[in-house]
């Protein structure tokens, strides 16, 4: 009887081992970042700035990866063969699009990555196809995941998260041909922590005061998109708890509160911002230690208000949530030379200084 049963333990330890071989071999495609996956047509949308769509392939003798993507407006991505940057394409509208290569190769993973922000439109992502040197083809099913399996981390910000004009040459304004989210800062301080990302951020948006708003409350800031899948439908709202707490919280708004008048009072500002994080930790129903930092200043936005009102906030919401959510704050005012972009927002070298400015204190806190 002893034997038998090691030989039935040896016999389902096997078959483990074999299915979990196949299971990690089998090719599919996943989303990583807010999206919504449409069950009847299997496909995936989104429209929040550095969503990556990852076909793990581990295939051999690929010739061309073909996909389509349509979409509602112009919009652009990055592609990624094994990590490594190809080739930006921009759609106006969709079509198929391919990627081939002279000799056939073994392709591990294909990336895309948006890089534009949810302003420029959404993206439906139909799935990738691969013809192999030997002329087969062979579709790779697109599967629903959530993030829960992942280290990553949470951005909100606005422009100056969503990579607005990074790679403009000034005198410029942001199109969606210089605007490239895959190299924001955000993005730069997951990969620096070999973390996965989501990113939220609304070019123009405040915490309780957009650019160019006629009063000094608006009704639409950043917060009021938060619990949204797409950034411009209040249909799919976001399943925090389905998709497991980030690694940290990171918040980079401020700059449009106090940037046209009529100005939110720093007490507004306070209070909203307050009000957002209380709303964050009720939807994620943390009941662990989350690290959240609040970042704050670039180049000329240096506003009295901004800095005040953050440094405040840190103070108001530690006395009372700090066990479980503590904040802390960073500066980046007047980072030096060769920074702007498009508008005076930061280039892929200012994104970068950003991004090296912020992982140090980020390390500290975690």
């Amino acid at each position: 009887k002893k034997n038998m049963m090691i030989s039935v333990l040896w016999t389902y330890a096997l078959l483990i081992m074999i299915y979990g071989v196949y299971a990690q071999q089998t090719p599919y495609t996943r989303v990583i970042g807010r999206h919504v996956y449409r069950k009847d047509s299997q496909r995936f949308e989104y429209d929040w700035t550095g969503v990556r769509v990852e076909g793990n392939l581990n295939m051999e003798g690929v010739k061309t990866i073909a996909f389509n993507l349509t979409g509602n407006e112009k919009h652009s991505h990055d592609i990624l063969v094994n990590g490594n940057y190809v080739k930006s394409i921009f759609v106006e509208g969709g079509g198929p699009y391919y990627i081939s290569f002279e000799e056939p190769m073994m392709v591990q993973t294909i990336e895309l990555v948006k890089r534009t922000e949810a302003l420029l439109g959404s993206t439906i992502f139909h799935g990738y196809i691969v013809i192999k040197e030997d002329q087969s083809i062979i579709r790779i099913p697109n599967v629903e995941k959530t993030m829960e399996d992942r280290k990553y981390f949470m951005f909100f910000g606005d422009s100056l998260t969503c990579a607005y004009g990074d790679e403009g040459t000034p005198p410029c304004h942001n199109d969606y041909k210089n605007e490239n989210g895959r190299l924001t800062w955000a993005a730069l301080v997951a990969k620096g922590f070999d973390h996965d990302y989501s990113i939220q951020c609304i070019s123009g948006s405040g915490i309780v005061h957009n650019y160019g708003s006629k009063t000094q409350i608006d009704p639409r800031p950043l917060p009021f998109y938060s619990n949204r899948s797409l950034a411009y439908s209040d249909i799919d709202l976001y399943d925090y708890q389905a998709n497991g707490l980030p690694t940290a919280l990171l918040i980079y708004l401020g700059a449009n509160d106090f940037s046209t008048q009529p100005q939110p009072t720093q007490q507004q500002y306070e209070d909203g911002y307050l009000s957002f994080l209380l709303n964050l930790k009720e939807s994620m129903n943390i009941r662990e230690r989350l690290p959240v930092l609040l970042v704050y200043g670039w180049g000329s936005f240096v506003r009295d208000h901004w800095e005040a009102g953050v440094l405040q906030v840190r103070e108001r919401w530690n006395e009372q949530h700090g066990d479980i959510m503590p904040v802390d704050t960073i500066n980046i005012y007047n980072l030096p030379g060769g920074n702007d972009g498009c508008d005076t927002h930061p280039s892929v070298e200012g994104q970068a200084k950003v991004a090296e400015t912020i992982i140090p204190k980020l390390k500290s806190i975690l």
